[in-house]
């Protein structure tokens, strides 16, 4: 999380830690729930300026906690994982085309990842050396739901899975794709097999590259906006 905005640990034991309080809804969550809960001390004044807040706070603090939204299903796990840094889905082209009309039916999506494992890593923590082993893809089902068929990418030549990014790419055909709007996920495995935050970006079946079928498009809201913080554009997701 402190990748994101640069702050620091601050509890007992900690060099920056200042003083201890009574207790805080944090601790009874830990303690009777076993939550991963915390919280953030931000700003620099008690009553802060607005401006700064929307300015600085906010923009500084937002990646953090959408960080935090991904990890929640097991945070002591996921964190161990590597990060998807970048995640892209552009048309490739035309994949089939009806015998009869010469339509295409389906088209093609170049897939593109970037993940590591020890990028964000903010100190030597052991789980951030073992490198990206690894990245998977699914369509419309979250990689945690069960149903869905999950793809392999192929890494780019040139990277390796031992420190720092590593490059995945796949190609995916949307052949019996419903047209509309579809969901693209995608997670980094490590060396020792931990899964990291799962990312996702939005893509468009049009009419002419899609085949029959009973399936009903989706019902995401039609924007390009992504679904995470994994952003079609290649900015970092985590």
């Amino acid at each position: 999380m402190a990748s994101f905005n640069g702050y620091k640990l601050w509890a007992g034991g900690q060099p920056d830690f200042q003083y201890p309080v009574s207790g805080d809804a944090s601790d009874y969550m830990y303690a009777a729930m076993g939550v991963a809960s915390f919280g953030y001390e931000i700003g620099k004044a008690f009553y802060e300026d607005c401006d700064l807040f929307e300015r600085k706070i906010a923009p500084d603090n937002i990646p953090s906690l959408m960080y935090v939204s991904r990890t929640a299903r097991r945070p002591f796990r996921i964190a161990k994982g590597p990060d998807v840094l970048a995640f892209e889905v552009a048309e490739a082209g035309n994949a089939n085309a009806d015998e009869e009309t010469g339509e295409a039916t389906a088209m093609l999506l170049d897939v593109s990842v970037t993940a590591s494992d020890d990028e964000l890593l903010n100190s030597d923590f052991k789980t951030g050396r073992q490198g990206v082993e690894a990245v998977r893809l699914s369509v419309d089902v979250h990689p945690d739901d069960e149903g869905g068929a999950m793809m392999e990418m192929e890494p780019v030549g040139g990277t390796n899975n031992n420190s720092g990014r590593r490059s995945f790419e796949l190609q995916v055909s949307t052949d019996g794709m419903a047209p509309g709007r579809h969901t693209m996920y995608s997670v980094a495995v490590d060396g020792a097999g931990y899964e990291g935050p799962v990312s996702a970006v939005f893509f468009d079946v049009p009419v002419r590259a899609a085949v029959e079928t009973d399936q009903p498009t989706t019902s995401a809201p039609q924007t390009a906006e992504p679904t995470t913080a994994a952003p079609v554009s290649g900015a970092p997701t985590a």
